[in-house]
């Protein structure tokens, strides 16, 4: 796998941080993940490199369903307005 997903306590809101290169094969890993969090939680970007079309899809669709973006890089939030 290409990416590396960790989960960090911050509070009121959990932070789910995604590394790497997020692709189709990943986005199951990245739901995993996600099902373990209780409540609203803040995508941590700063580390992701890119992302193909699925992954951007699961972040967008994260995104629209409440989860507050942090730290994305300027390519991958250009990435994630091409898709909205």
């Amino acid at each position: 796998m290409s990416v590396r997903i960790t989960t960090a306590d911050a509070g009121e809101r959990a932070v789910l941080k995604v590394a790497g290169r997020l692709q189709l094969g990943d986005v199951s890993e990245l739901d995993k993940e996600i099902q373990t969090v209780d409540g609203p939680f803040v995508l941590d970007l700063s580390e992701l490199l890119s992302a193909d079309k699925a992954g951007i899809e699961k972040l967008c669709e994260l995104l629209s369903g409440g989860a507050e973006l942090q730290g994305a890089s300027p390519y991958v939030r250009l990435l994630l307005d091409a898709k909205t």
